[in-house]
């Protein structure tokens, strides 16, 4: 299934687009539509490789995190920064989606274990059902 969306604050729209706009695919979770939940996040990927990203406190920035198959030792990925990113830059996104473990937790990569891909994903580690974002409508203000 594929379908336009808007998300939760402009900088989740912004970031939707310019992924889309460069061969990312975009991906939320088809629940947020029929539970009413907002739009606050979703999944991206590229080369199969696989990144997450979400509003952030009071929906005005955004944090990034890796994603990776889930584990005792280190979750099902890592936020990328304690910080939340107020502006639009393809450099966090690529940092999403090629990072094993952050510096700061180095000793949790030989715990890591990368999705095969997307679909590996979708198929045998979440019981939610995502759908593809193929167009970014504006937010109404």
């Amino acid at each position: 299934m594929k379908l336009n969306v808007e998300f939760k604050n402009d900088l989740l729209n912004d970031y939707a687009k310019l992924l889309i706009k460069n061969g990312y695919k975009v991906y939320t979770s088809k629940d947020n539509f029929s539970s009413g939940l907002s739009k606050s996040y979703f999944f991206f990927v590229k080369d199969d490789k696989i990144g997450y990203i979400q509003a952030g406190s009071f929906f005005e920035g955004v944090t990034f995190s890796s994603v990776h198959k889930p584990c005792r030792e280190c979750g099902t990925g890592f936020r990328l920064s304690s910080e939340e990113i107020h502006e639009l830059d393809l450099k966090y996104c690529e940092e999403a989606i090629n990072t094993i473990a952050p510096n700061w937790s180095r000793k949790d990569a030989k715990y890591v274990v990368k999705y095969k891909d997307w679909i590996e994903k979708t198929k045998n580690y979440t019981s939610l059902e995502y759908v593809e974002v193929v167009e970014v409508e504006e937010w109404e203000k």
